[in-house]
């Protein structure tokens, strides 16, 4: 069985591969990093853009991606959807996520329905554009034993 690591993706990751960095020896290391800001295409529904890096050990894996807004929102205490205004989340299918040891990019949209458009209702409030957002994607493996196992990106963006 192989365990992920938890890893929120920081800048150097960014540079593996690139310029002078030497090659990572080994198995590829799964993360997850939030790019750029989020897109409101809706006042319930947003595109949230990803890097990422799973792999095919597990075959079977579980997205899940969250948009928050409210001015209660902050770090680390206040970022559950109690303390938002509006959210908006989705377990997106088909998944989009191709895990096979490579950097991807990939958009996801979410919305305030579950599965799609026509599920029963998650989220709630009215998302604005030029607000302070945080946005969570989340890859857990068919595997995962604890939190531990959960690959995710997690950080405050502006909804553009």
């Amino acid at each position: 069985m192989r365990t992920f690591a938890v890893l929120v993706a920081t800048s150097t990751l960014a540079l593996v591969g690139a310029g002078t960095a030497p090659a990572l020896a080994g198995p590829a290391t799964a993360y997850a990093d939030v790019v750029g800001n989020v897109r409101i295409t809706s006042p319930s529904t947003a595109e949230v853009r990803a890097r990422y890096l799973c792999t095919a050990d597990d075959p079977a894996v579980a997205l899940w991606v969250s948009v928050k807004q409210g001015p209660a929102l902050a770090e680390p205490a206040h970022t559950s959807s109690r303390d938002a205004v509006a959210w908006a989340q989705s377990h997106p299918q088909p998944l989009g996520l191709i895990c096979d040891g490579k950097n991807h990019v990939g958009t996801f949209t979410v919305n305030q329905h579950e599965p799609g458009a026509g599920g029963p209702r998650t989220g709630f409030g009215t998302l604005t554009k030029g607000a302070k957002t945080y946005v969570q994607f989340c890859i857990t493996p068919a595997s995962s034993q604890s939190e531990q196992d959960v690959v995710s990106g997690m950080e405050f963006v502006t909804a553009v």
